[in-house]
């Protein structure tokens, strides 16, 4: 049970990082257009 909360809790938290790393980088590239 405490392996399957953390692996969900990274899934959620690895998404989240790939999101906000994804905004940035279309703020960068509008921003150099």
């Amino acid at each position: 049970m405490f392996y399957f909360c953390t692996k969900q809790y990274f899934m959620i938290v690895s998404d989240i990082v790939a999101n906000t790393i994804n905004e940035d980088l279309l703020k960068n590239i509008t921003k150099y257009e």
